[in-house]
């Protein structure tokens, strides 16, 4: 204990009681140093190297660590700060306390205290406002994560897995170790709504590292992006958005956006990325999410190659029985209507892709049987639709041909002659409004199919249909509907002859239009 004179001095310790490896802190706390000494060295040395520390050493330190870990550092770093600054002011104070009794001015001893309470001030303002950091930093440290727990799911195909949950501490530590099971895999499927930039890298390291693919399957945003762009070749399903938006330090530790933005914009740069789409990714607030289109991302070279879509076997992992296939089918308004109007179809159809589902087959593969099956069928039932039905259809079919004529020459040709080439999923070219009105109009006229409305045109009124569809149409144009191979060799020739034949057919007066349509469907 210190004696105290009237004035607040206070008295040297003995000098006995200041050895030690701790003396330097016991001789500050008790006041030892002079005030010049207690004040600019021990109090406005020790704040400089603690706001050094905070600004550039802890940041750099944390992000070597996983986000609890980083988490813990940063905590125990805020109380570290706080001790050191309370010793440093109570040392500052009673040096200042002593100050005149060791012949010093007294005004000097009371300008420093009135700063140490300046100082204390301030720091309080600041844990105030840093409370929200602070807190954000304790729920990290205590296990709380972004998104849902991360899920890593070995296809049955054996060629793929998909990476869903937030991108959190052990994501890439789980990947690797499904990997490592299953040596086949070549693609990592995405489905993230992001999480720490630290994982987004290991991932990334992961991927990199033996040579994979990637694919989003829903959505990729935030960190999940950095993993994606690690891929050695990139696609998404048409359906699928990706996001982007600049980082953010944990807890705001004063660190400059620069320095948090500068490890993604390395690694957008690495994966080839053009500087304009990484300006305008790292320029969205990280409150904020920009979801380019895909023709900006295959531009900007975040996509290395397009997508239809159904690329991984998700149907065959998810689905393991028989009547879960067929309770998937039905919850669809097309298919539900098929098993409605024509069981036995239905049943083929189930019976078809069953037997794709049990071999690992991908998506594509599945829905290519169903939808053969669909087209027989449809095919049998669309001719007997009511009249306002057929009309919509064939309105509808020029709409789709004219959407895909400037998009996808080659989809374009293959949905109209589906039998010259293998399947392709025409919701991967076409606007969504354009297949939902598909899907609505075709269940539509499976419930309407009546047997009454069916016909036998002979081959007379077939022809004359034909000649007036053809009308419009060049000899080149025309020859399309005569030559395989030409359709094969000239997708955009067949789209574009495709288109007019179809239009002189919705040309016609309504009565002509629909007794052309029937002649034309009964005939397909």
């Amino acid at each position: 204990m210190f004696a105290h004179n009237s004035w607040g001095d206070v008295a040297r310790p003995p000098a006995d009681d200041l050895r030690g490896p701790f003396a330097f802190v016991r001789r500050h706390w008790r006041g030892h140093y002079p005030l010049v000494h207690a004040y600019w060295i021990n109090f406005v040395g020790l704040t400089l190297l603690l706001g050094l520390l905070g600004n550039h050493a802890l940041p750099w330190m944390t992000q070597f660590f996983s986000a609890r870990a980083g988490s813990v550092v940063a905590l125990s770093f805020s109380a570290f700060v706080l001790l050191a600054l309370s010793w440093s002011v109570r040392g500052v104070w009673v040096s200042a306390s002593a100050h005149r009794g060791r012949g010093g001015s007294g005004a000097w001893a009371l300008v420093a205290k009135l700063l140490m309470v300046l100082a204390v001030y301030n720091w309080a303002s600041g844990l105030v406002s840093s409370a929200p950091g602070l807190e954000e930093h304790a729920q990290i440290a205590m296990g709380e994560s972004i998104g849902s727990p991360t899920q890593v799911e070995l296809r049955v195909d054996g060629r793929s897995v998909l990476l869903s949950g937030g991108i959190n501490d052990g994501s890439s530590t789980l990947l690797e170790e499904v990997l490592t099971r299953a040596p086949k895999v070549d693609t990592v499927a995405l489905n993230s709504v992001g999480g720490w930039i630290h994982e987004g890298e290991l991932l990334a390291q992961v991927i990199r590292q033996r040579g994979l693919n990637t694919y989003v399957e829903g959505y990729c945003a935030s960190a999940c992006t950095i993993a994606f762009l690690a891929g050695k070749t990139r696609a998404a399903a048409p359906s699928s958005r990706l996001g982007f938006h600049a980082g953010r330090q944990v807890g705001g530790l004063g660190t400059a956006q620069r320095s948090i933005d500068a490890p993604l914009r390395r690694l957008y740069d690495e994966a080839g990325v053009k500087p304009d789409f990484i300006e305008r990714a790292l320029a969205t607030p990280h409150h904020e999410i920009w979801h380019p289109s895909h023709a900006e991302m295959l531009a900007a070279g975040v996509f290395t190659r397009t997508s239809e879509g159904g690329e991984t076997a998700v149907f065959s992992t998810q689905i393991k029985t028989r009547a879960a296939l067929v309770d998937a089918y039905k919850k669809n308004e097309l298919f539900n209507a098929l098993a409605q109007r024509a069981p036995q179809d239905f049943e083929a159809m189930v019976d078809a892709s069953w037997h794709q589902l049990q071999r690992g087959a991908t998506d594509v593969q599945v829905m290519g049987v169903a939808r053969q099956q669909m087209i027989q069928s449809l095919n049998k039932y669309l001719p007997l639709a009511s009249d306002d039905t057929l009309l919509e259809y064939f309105k509808l079919l020029e709409e789709q041909i004219e959407a895909l004529q400037g998009t996808d020459a080659q989809m374009c040709a293959q949905m109209v002659f589906p039998s010259d080439a293998g399947y392709r999923n025409p919701a991967s070219a076409l606007p969504k409004q354009l297949i939902e009105r598909e899907m609505a109009i075709t269940a539509a006229a499976l419930r309407e199919a009546d047997g009454r409305r069916s016909q036998t045109p002979n081959p007379a009124q077939l022809q004359s249909v034909v000649r007036a569809a053809l009308v419009p149409l060049t000899p080149l144009q025309r020859s399309v509907f005569l030559d395989a191979n030409l359709r094969r060799r000239a997708p955009e020739l067949t789209c574009s002859a495709s288109r007019k034949y179809v239009g002189a057919i919705n040309a016609l007066d309504r009565a002509q239009r629909v007794q052309s349509i029937r002649i034309l469907l009964a005939n397909a």
